[in-house]
C-alpha cells in the first residue's frame, strides 16, 4: 500500500457533499494524494466544481425543497450560488455553496494537494478552455494540476500550456493510441486509467478494457503508470495491489 496513491473521487463523498469544499477539505485532512473533481461554466462564463450538467440531484433552495433541475450551463453564477449544495448530504453541510475553481485552485495550493480535471472539460469551447487555462496559470499550480483526456489529441494543447502538469488517460488503449500517447507525454507524469470490473463502472463502453494482471503489466511496459477506479471494496483494493497498480481511485469508501 505505501506505494500506491490513493485518490479522492469528487472529494471524499461518503462523509461529505461531492464535489464541495468540505469534501475537498476532508481528503487533505484524511490524508489523500490527490483530488479529482469535475468542471462546468454558468451562462455569464463562471468556471464552477459541479459534476451533473444540471444542478437538480445536489442543489437544493434554502428551505431544503429540491432545486429547479436547470442545466447549469442555463443559470448565472448568483442563481447557482443562490441553491445549497449540502443539504443533499446531510442537514450538518447547510449552507455550502457550489465552489468557483478559483477557490479550489488556492485552497489545493495552500494545502499543497495535487488537483486531477475530469475529462470533461475537453468539451468546452475554445474559449471557455482558454479561461480555464488562464486561471490555473494565475493560480500557478506547477505540478499540483493534472488534466484527464479520453482523446490523446487533447493532450498536445495541454502539454504546450502546462509543461508541469499531470497526465491522465482514460481512453482506448491501442497501438496507435499508445504510440501518440508516449509522444505527446514526454515529461509529464502520465498514468492510464482502466476501470475495475464491478457495479460502479458497468456503464463503461466494452471497447475499454478491464483491470487485470495481465492488462496492468502490458500498460507497465508501454512506460506509463496505471490508474485502477472506481474502488469501494476491501478486497477491490486488494486486488488492485496485486494487479500493480500505481494509483487508485475511490468515493471516500477507501481511506488513505
Amino acid at each position: 500500500m505505501a506505494n500506491i496513491r490513493i485518490e479522492a473521487h469528487r472529494g471524499v463523498g461518503t462523509d461529505a457533499p461531492e464535489n464541495t469544499l468540505p469534501a475537498f477539505e476532508a481528503a487533505v485532512y484524511q490524508g489523500y494524494d490527490m483530488i479529482e473533481l469535475d468542471l462546468k461554466f454558468t451562462s455569464d462564463d463562471q468556471c464552477v466544481v459541479l459534476h451533473d450538467s444540471s444542478v437538480g440531484r445536489t442543489g437544493r433552495n434554502p428551505d431544503g425543497s429540491p432545486a429547479e433541475n436547470r442545466k447549469i450551463a442555463e443559470l448565472t453564477f448568483d442563481e447557482a450560488r443562490a441553491l445549497d449544495y449540502g443539504l443533499w448530504k446531510s442537514e450538518a453541510f447547510r449552507g455550502t455553496q457550489i465552489p468557483l475553481f478559483t477557490d479550489v485552485l488556492a485552497f489545493a495550493k495552500n494545502a499543497g494537494i495535487p488537483l486531477k480535471i475530469d475529462n470533461c472539460y475537453e468539451r468546452f469551447t475554445p474559449e471557455r478552455r482558454e479561461l480555464l487555462y488562464r486561471q490555473i496559470e494565475e493560480a500557478d499550480m506547477g505540478n499540483l494540476i493534472g488534466f484527464t483526456c479520453g482523446n490523446v489529441s487533447s493532450f498536445e494543447e495541454v502539454a504546450a500550456r502546462f509543461p508541469e502538469a499531470e497526465f491522465h488517460y482514460d481512453g482506448v488503449i491501442d497501438d496507435a493510441n499508445a504510440a501518440a500517447l508516449k509522444a505527446v507525454s514526454s515529461g509529464h507524469r502520465t498514468t492510464v486509467w482502466i476501470p475495475f470490473p464491478c457495479d460502479l463502472t458497468s456503464w463503461v463502453s466494452d471497447r475499454i478494457r478491464r483491470a487485470s494482471k495481465e492488462y496492468v503489466d502490458e500498460i507497465h511496459a508501454l512506460g506509463f503508470e496505471v490508474g485502477i477506479w472506481l474502488l469501494r471494496r476491501a478486497e477491490e483494493l486488494a486486488a488492485a495491489v496485486e494487479y500493480g497498480a500505481d494509483i487508485i481511485e475511490t468515493d471516500g469508501a477507501i481511506k488513505p
